[in-house]
This record gives C-alpha cells, structure tokens and sequence, in this order.
C-alpha cells in the first residue's frame, strides 16, 4: 500500500503489521473464539456487541456506558500447517471505521500457509 509508512515490528509476542493509519493488526500464535468472545462479555468498562460472525472471525462494537463512543475491532482464528494463530487489529490513538475493520478482515482472510522451497 502506498498510505503511509509501513512497519513490522514484535508487539507483546506477536508480530504486528502497520501501514499509515489505516491498517494496523497483530498476528500471534494460538487463539480461542469463545475465550475472546466470554473476555469481551466480561469487560467492566466496554458494552460488546457482535456485528457479524462465523466460526473462525469476528467483527464487534465495544460501546461506552454513556453511549458517548463506540469502536469497532475483529478477532480472526486462522490455521496453517496444523498451527492456530489469533489475528486482530491493534488499537491506535485513531480509532478504525467498521468500513476499514471490514477491509482488513478481507486481507486477513486472503493469508495463507507460504511453503518454503529448497535453497
């Protein structure tokens, strides 16, 4: 993408991806839908609310108690080569329209395993 200045760069144990302001996602290994989905329902602070889902990907609203602020996120579960890896957006001072999560989860579902070949 020409938007912006592209990083990579290990973000808590994970490998994050950025470019500009207008993607921005973290790749980490394992993953659990329905432990993400009980952490969401759990939160003190946020109000969760799913947006669409299947069995491997998510899109959610998270909503402050006065209504005052809603942001938008996705959560992906992917498997290559018999190994899960959690896939998600990170969360930046410029918050994503559900628009550009809905561009992003389009990208994410595009990855697949890369087989190295002989050198």
């Amino acid at each position: 993408s020409t938007r912006g200045d592209q990083e990579i760069y290990d973000l808590d144990g994970s490998v994050a991806i950025k470019v500009g302001e207008v993607f921005h996602i973290s790749i980490g290994y394992g993953g659990n839908m329905e432990e993400k989905k009980q952490a969401l329902k759990g939160d003190l602070l946020y109000r969760y609310e799913p947006v669409r889902e299947t069995d491997s990907s998510m899109i959610y609203s998270v909503t402050l108690p006065d209504n005052s602020k809603t942001f938008y996120h996705f959560y992906v579960i992917k498997k290559f080569n018999q190994e899960t890896y959690e896939i998600q957006d990170v969360l930046q001072e410029k918050e994503f329209s559900l628009k550009r999560i809905e561009t992003m989860v389009q990208f994410v579902n595009t990855l697949g395993a890369v087989t190295p070949k002989n050198i």
